[in-house]
């Protein structure tokens, strides 16, 4: 004789057909999300993957003039204030890598507090404008 457990189960098939197959996560959870962490210099540099000289490469790419050594990148990156210019810098870096990732325009702002803040903003679906991504699902601007 079997288990009573066993004959109290359901069908294989029936508890397959329940579980509910996971969705895939929308770009503002994925921009949300990776901004999160980034809370340093250092850390926006890591996510990006990028060794210091090839940071002070991309500047020059960026703003034009020569490259920056890894000392002076090193410098710029750990002083208590950074330059308009190197955030900017890295707000693009960390945007054309989201654009990348979530398949649609992802624009950031930086924020210089403690710690730094990364606030992704992204079109809106309906009437086209920014809007800051400050929720996971997000999906249009509040108006």
């Amino acid at each position: 004789m079997a288990p009573k457990w066993l004959s109290r189960s359901k069908p294989v098939s029936t508890r397959i057909r329940n579980y509910g197959v996971t969705k895939r996560k929308p770009a503002s959870a994925k921009a949300y999300t990776a901004c999160r962490s980034l809370q340093s210099p250092k850390a926006v540099i890591d996510f990006l993957g990028l060794s210091y000289s090839q940071a002070g490469a991309e500047y020059a790419r960026l703003m034009g003039g020569r490259s920056a050594t890894r000392q002076s990148v090193y410098k710029a990156l750990s002083a208590k204030r950074i330059s308009d210019d190197w955030l900017e810098v890295l707000g693009q870096l960390i945007s054309n890598r989201l654009t990348r990732l979530c398949g649609e325009t992802i624009g950031i702002t930086i924020v210089q507090n403690s710690p730094m803040h990364v606030v992704p903003w992204r079109y809106c679906d309906d009437c086209g404008s920014m809007y800051a991504i400050d929720r996971p699902d997000v999906k249009r601007c509040r108006r």
